[in-house]
C-alpha cells in the first residue's frame, strides 16, 4: 500500500486489485512452503526471545478505526507482552535484513509494518528478530547451540527444547511522523479504488465471460499439474523396460 514492498512487489492500483477480487493471485507451493518455514521459525524463536528480554509474548490480532480511513486498521502481531506496550515481530532467517538490524537501519518494507503494528496495539517499541529458529532434536543438548529456550511442555506433555544458531535482533521505536503518514496513505489508498471499480452491465458482461474462461484455464493448469504428476512413475518404468532390453536407444510406438 506505501508502495514499497520486499517480496512480490505491487503498486498501490495492482494490491487494491488483488483486495477486490479483480486480479488473481495464486500462491505456489515454493511460496507456501517458505510461509509454512517462516511460521515454524516464528513458533521455534518466540521462546528464545522471551528468555533473552525477560518478557512473555502472546499471538494478537488487532484492529482500530479511524475517521479518515473507512475500513479501519489492523495488524496481525507476533507477539504483545502482557502490559501492551512492548511487541514481538520476528523474520526467517535473512542475511541482509540481519546486517540492517546490526546497523540499525531497516528498509521501508519492514519499518512501515512495525510502524502499524504500534499505530493498532498502541505499543511503545517491537523487538524485531531475523534468526534460523529450530526444535532441537531429541538426544541433542541445547546448550551445543548460541541461543536456546527454556524447557517447554507440548501437547502431549513432553519436554522439548528451541534453539538458534542465528539471531539478530534490534528494538524498533516509532518515528515522528510516520503514523501519520501511514494513515494518510491508507486514506489515499481507499479514495483509488473508487476510480478503479467501473459499475456498467456491458463490463461486467464481459468481465463474467472473461473471468469463467480463467476459472476453465486454472482448472486445466492444474489438471495437467496432476497428470504430469501420474506421468512421472511411467517414465521411470520406461527406463526399467529398457534396461531389460539391455538398450541405451529404444524407439516405438511414438516415444523415443
Amino acid at each position: 500500500m506505501m508502495g514499497c514492498g520486499l517480496f512480490n512487489v505491487k503498486t498501490p492500483e495492482e494490491l487494491a486489485l488483488v483486495r477486490l477480487g479483480v486480479k488473481k493471485e495464486e500462491i505456489t507451493d515454493y511460496q507456501q512452503m517458505i510461509f509454512d518455514r517462516g511460521h515454524f521459525a516464528e513458533f521455534c524463536a518466540r521462546p528464545i526471545v522471551e528468555k533473552l528480554v525477560g518478557k512473555r509474548f502472546a499471538n494478537v490480532t488487532g484492529y482500530i478505526t479511524d475517521p479518515r480511513v473507512s475500513k479501519g486498521i489492523s495488524a496481525s502481531l507476533d507477539g504483545m507482552d502482557m502490559s501492551g506496550e512492548v511487541l514481538f515481530e520476528h523474520k526467517i532467517w535473512n542475511e541482509k535484513l540481519a546486517e540492517t538490524i546490526q546497523k540499525g537501519k531497516i528498509e521501508p518494507g519492514y519499518y512501515w509494518q512495525l510502524e502499524q503494528q504500534m499505530l493498532v496495539s498502541g505499543a511503545k517499541e517491537v523487538v524485531f528478530v531475523t534468526s534460523d529458529a529450530f526444535v532441537v532434536a531429541e538426544g541433542d543438548s541445547p546448550e551445543n547451540y548460541p541461543f536456546y529456550s527454556d524447557a517447554l511442555i507440548n501437547d502431549e506433555g513432553y519436554t522439548y527444547y528451541t534453539a538458534a544458531t542465528r539471531l539478530v535482533m534490534m528494538v524498533y521505536k516509532p518515528v515522528r511522523g510516520r503514523a501519520k503518514k501511514l494513515i494518510e496513505g491508507w486514506a489515499a489508498y481507499e479514495a483509488m479504488i473508487p476510480q478503479l471499480l467501473i459499475d456498467n452491465p456491458d463490463w461486467a458482461q464481459v468481465a463474467t465471460r472473461f473471468l469463467s474462461l480463467d476459472d476453465r484455464i486454472i482448472a486445466l493448469q492444474e489438471e495437467l499439474k496432476n497428470l504430469k504428476s501420474q506421468q512421472e512413475p511411467v517414465k521411470d518404468l520406461i527406463v526399467s523396460v529398457t534396461k531389460k532390453l539391455d538398450s541405451n536407444l529404444l524407439i516405438g510406438s511414438g516415444i523415443e
